[in-house]
């Protein structure tokens, strides 16, 4: 892959190769670059084997019209799954389903080896059709289902009609409005004969399978852009061996892009980057008690353990770099700044992102959020007419989401001294 491509050229090149998207949008709609990088890499490497005779070519893979029957039964597929592999995928779909959209949203290898045994884990990923579980490049290794693990948990059946449902409808409204480029979530659901309780579930579904293209706007509101190839679509009469043909080609390409992980990689923990031991443990702390809270809807709690977490990362950073930062608070606040432990997260905001420290977006967090550590004492909190609204702590949640995984890259990209 050329060096210096956008991430919009970093996409063309993914299609272009036939690398799976799936898993690459984050819960906060963010996309994952570095490990949309490593599936590109890791696919261009594969295809470079083959070429020279390394392995089985892509190509010699038995390919379906639109149109054509399948070659391979579903029924066979699901029934050859043993009782425990089937356990273990739909184990897998509810920790998804419980924990948002996106990459960061599935279980994490180190989490299902502690609970099953490393080994028998390896057994039974095995024993499963090859590219049901793949394992995400992300700093915590997750495991994750493709389109054809998704298919092949005790739902999958219901998912697979639903979908089919989904794609009707898309080849329905394309008719009606040949230039439409994107799906509006409530008015699909409706069309699949749901509810709207279970919107979010149509959603996902639609995620997983990859049944869009341009970009996934996750949620309860969900909307994305219409399927790639729906010129194709339309013209397509089975739609079975459609979706069993994305559901192998994705499985497929899973073989190729999941990553084989090192013990220091699948032991580190979610703020592993953090330099001080002391300020590392009490933030992890923190970070479990947050994923409570967030878990269950608690907006202020949310909203306090993010800020804290938040701060404590960026002090973390700034103290690296203590000169540039009392300079450049100097250079916007105007005043000599007190010690570093004392500066607001405020403080440690807007210094970060004027050192291009901090992705974007994060210094637009809300006055709430900015003051979070005001919303523990009711009587400032009143003064001041603090209020945290579900979104606000949504917000809050999703900038500390994206900071920890800044962080995290740029701490992985680091040479060690030694080196």
């Amino acid at each position: 892959m050329r060096k210096g491509l956008t991430l919009e050229e970093k996409i063309s090149r993914a299609k272009e190769l036939g690398v799976s998207l799936q898993g690459l949008g984050s819960s906060s709609g963010y996309m994952n670059e570095p490990e949309l990088d490593r599936r590109i890499l890791e696919f261009e490497r594969a295809a470079s084997e083959e070429r020279s005779g390394g392995g089985s070519s892509l190509a010699d893979e038995p390919r379906l019209s639109p149109n054509s029957p399948l070659t391979i039964s579903p029924t066979k597929l699901r029934t050859d799954v043993s009782p425990t592999g089937r356990a273990l995928l739909d184990e897998m779909w509810g920790y998804h389903r419980d924990n948002g959209f996106g990459y960061d949203a599935w279980p994490t290898k180190q989490a299902i080896h502690i609970r099953h045994g490393k080994e028998e884990i390896g057994r039974e990923v095995a024993q499963l059709p090859a590219g049901s579980i793949y394992v995400t490049g992300n700093p915590l290794h997750r495991y994750a289902l493709s389109f054809l693990g998704l298919l092949l948990t005790s739902g999958g059946t219901d998912f697979e009609r639903v979908l089919i449902h989904y794609l009707e409808f898309v080849v329905e409204k394309a008719r009606e409005e040949p230039h439409v480029s994107r799906i509006d979530g409530s008015e699909a659901t409706r069309a699949v004969n749901l509810g709207p309780n279970r919107r979010a579930l149509v959603g996902r579904l639609v995620n997983i399978a990859g049944l869009w293209s341009h970009d996934f706007t996750p949620g309860e509101t969900w909307s994305c852009g219409v399927p790639e190839g729906l010129d194709d679509l339309v013209e397509t009469t089975n739609l079975t061996s459609y979706l069993w043909q994305r559901a192998l080609d994705d499985a497929h390409r899973a073989v190729h892009t999941s990553v084989r992980v090192t013990k220091a990689q699948s032991e580190r923990s979610a703020l592993w980057f953090v330099r001080s031991r002391s300020l590392r443990d009490s933030l992890e702390r923190d970070f479990e008690e947050l994923k409570v809270a967030a878990r269950n809807s608690a907006a202020k709690s949310t909203v306090v353990l993010s800020g804290e977490i938040l701060e404590g990362i960026l002090l973390d950073e700034l103290r690296c770099r203590s000169r540039a930062a009392i300079r450049e608070y100097r250079r916007l606040r105007g005043s000599a700044p007190r010690p570093l432990v004392r500066w607001t997260l405020g403080d440690l905001i807007d210094v970060a992102s004027s050192l291009s420290l901090l992705p974007g977006g994060t210094v637009q967090l809300s006055n709430a959020v900015r003051e979070f550590r005001d919303l523990v004492h009711p009587g400032r909190s009143a003064r001041m007419k603090l209020q945290v609204s579900a979104e606000e702590a949504k917000a809050a949640h999703a900038a500390l989401e994206v900071c920890r995984k800044h962080f995290a890259e740029r701490a992985a990209r680091r040479k060690p001294k030694n080196s």
